[in-house]
């Protein structure tokens, strides 16, 4: 539809203007001779522009005829209507203007100086006090106003639910009830200074459903809404369908569906409220290939989006919740950031990340290249990261797991303290850290500190527990291994100022105690600067002492035994003694055979009865 009406159509000129007035001055009040109608119009006047009146003839006016005339015939009076027209037949005026020049003029033309220049007025309902009908081919305007100063098209009604203007659209195809167009203004403007009521209303009642008002921009904003009250919206929709629909709906092919924007400290570019009594999404989010909600801020140390709680009994400032996949999904690609991050600024301490899980992970962290879960506090006693287990079967406070590294790996920098910290608060008692592992070590522990240990024990028990405990069902509750020359596979120190034992074992079922053996070396190395080295209690066995019989008779006298199967070294000292008394006879030499294992034990004096001499090898 054209902007602007084509030539010769809008406001009257000068020229048209100033031949009406001389022509009123001129004449006066000429006497027309007005009766009945005839059937038709009431009164058809065919006025030619722009001749002079001089020129005009001065034949009378004939009802119910065709009056031709060279020049505007002019009607003025003092009192009353200058020319009134009056019609009984349907479908026809009063008053009839026919403009047939070929550029176009009016069929009827009003102008007043100080009043209105054409005025409609009706009686009847559901008619118009001024109508305009275009039949172009082309298409035109059924009632055109233009204005240089003013409002081209002014209405005004003082009935309620009505309209000061109305326009409606009846074709077939669709079009516009009301149309506003402007090359540099606005295409339609309404105000309205009545409370709760709209400068622009669109009311939709089809049955499908269409839109109470839309705007379209092939380069701008489709919709503009402005206020200048505070708490108030420039663009408001409300939703009252009782299965539920948008208060303002946004959509897009290409692009974003709703778009907000502030430039106010500590306002929202979208904000959504929700007040309904069970609970609903203050801005709901959803999508079926992407994402439901989208954020992005290019302030440091602000977010992409941010959820506040402020309700008293505690709720989530964010929440997501998944079906099949993560509840709360976070990234970043840049070093030393975290995908996810909480920080906790309450004073009596809380969680900087807090996750719970029925049957999964409570938390979950991922990352390529750096720590799928980091956490932080700087609360004294307080944890970084937590995890808490209610189940009622039992299961893992905080679990790591690796493919190819360590599960859960601990640092600390400060004296004292733990990498890697495990406390059991339990009644019955349990373990403050427990290993465990298919194929490989348990518990593993590693130092490069000297003096220091690999895994370290301590007690603080009043009745006296132990530092480090090992069992096992099958094999050694403690085992110990070194490669360095002169150390110990396990090593006891005891400090306490009574003394005790450095290393301390015990059996039950007739076992040994303590066990040492040595491929090469020492098994057992007892040690003392000023008490004794060993100190036994009970029976003591070696595996390279006993007995040997000396079998002598009356008849076969012998002097002497030779006991085979002992290991020996140059350095061996055996040591010999008879064990039953015989006069006059003792052990005159012990004479080892290193080569072969064995020695030979000689009495000072042959035997006729057998004697049984017992022997011990030292070194």
């Amino acid at each position: 539809m054209n902007e602007q009406a084509p030539d010769g159509f809008g406001v009257p000129s000068d020229e048209d203007t100033e031949v009406s007035r001389s022509a009123a001055a001129r004449y006066g009040r000429r006497a027309l001779m007005l009766g009945a109608a005839a059937a038709g119009a009431g009164i058809t006047a065919s006025l030619v522009a722009g001749v002079n009146p001089a020129e005009a003839s001065s034949n009378a006016v004939l009802l119910g005829e065709t009056n031709s005339a060279t020049a505007t015939t002019v009607v003025a009076t003092n009192h009353g209507s200058g020319l009134e027209g009056t019609t009984s037949q349907s479908n026809r005026s009063g008053l009839e203007g026919v403009d047939t020049s070929a550029s176009g003029g009016y069929g009827v033309q009003g102008t007043s100086e100080n009043g209105t220049g054409v005025r409609g007025q009706t009686v009847a309902a559901n008619r118009s006090g001024v109508e305009g009908v275009d039949k172009s081919t082309g298409g035109g305007y059924g009632t055109y106003g233009s204005s240089t100063n003013g409002t081209g098209v002014y209405g005004l009604t003082s009935a309620t639910g009505q309209t000061g203007v109305q326009g409606v659209d009846k074709s077939t195809g669709g079009g516009y009830g009301v149309q506003g167009t402007s090359n540099h203004g606005t295409g339609a403007y309404g105000q309205t200074s009545a409370d709760g009521k709209s400068g622009v209303e669109g009311v939709d009642t089809s049955t499908t459903g269409g839109y109470g008002v839309q705007g379209t921009s092939n380069h701008g904003t489709g919709a503009y809404g402005l206020t200048s009250a505070e708490n108030r919206c420039g663009v408001e929709g409300v939703d009252t369908s009782k299965g539920g629909g948008y208060g303002t709906y946004g959509s897009s092919t290409n692009g974003t569906g709703t778009y907000g924007l502030t430039s106010a400290n500590g306002k929202n570019g979208v904000e959504g409220v929700d007040t309904s009594k069970g609970g609903g999404y203050g801005t709901y989010g959803s999508s079926t290939n992407g994402t439901g909600t989208y954020g992005l801020t290019s302030a440091t140390g602000k977010s992409g989006v941010k959820g506040v709680d402020t309700s008293k009994g505690g709720g989530y400032g964010v929440e997501g919740t998944s079906d099949n996949g993560t509840g709360v999904y976070g990234q970043s690609s840049v070093n030393g950031q975290s995908g996810v991050q909480g920080a906790d600024t309450s004073t009596g301490g809380g969680y900087g990340a807090y996750g719970h899980s029925a049957n999964g992970y409570g938390t979950y962290g991922h990352s390529t290249y750096g720590t799928g879960a980091y956490g932080q506090t700087s609360a004294a006693g307080k944890s970084g990261v937590q995890g808490v287990n209610t189940s009622a079967g039992g299961g893992y406070g905080v679990q790591g797991s690796s493919d190819n590294g360590t599960g859960v790996y601990g640092t600390t920098t400060t004296n004292d303290q733990s990498g890697v910290q495990g406390a059991d608060t339990s009644k019955g008692g349990g373990y403050g850290v427990q290993g465990t592992s298919d194929n490989g070590t348990g518990a593993y522990g590693q130092t490069s500190a000297t003096g220091k240990s690999g895994v370290q024990g301590v007690d603080t028990s009043l009745g006296g527990g132990y530092g480090v405990q090992g069992t096992s069902d099958n094999g050694t509750g403690v085992y110990g291994q070194t490669s360095v020359a002169g150390k110990s596979g396990v090593e006891g120190v005891d400090t306490s100022p009574e003394g005790g034992m450095g290393v301390y074992g015990s059996s039950q079922n007739g076992g040994i105690g303590v066990q040492g053996t040595s491929d090469t070396g020492v098994g057992v190395s007892a040690t003392s600067t000023s008490g004794p080295a060993l100190q036994v209690q009970g029976i003591a066995n070696f595996s390279r002492s006993g007995s040997a019989l000396v079998a002598g008779t009356v008849a076969s006298p012998e002097v002497g035994v030779t006991v085979s199967g002992v290991p020996l070294t140059a350095s061996s000292i055996i040591l010999a003694t008879p064990q039953v008394y015989v006069p006059e006879v003792g052990i005159a030499a012990v004479v080892p055979d290193v080569q072969s294992g064995s020695f030979t034990i000689y009495l000072t004096a042959a035997v006729s009865a057998s004697v049984v001499v017992a022997w011990f090898v030292i070194g």
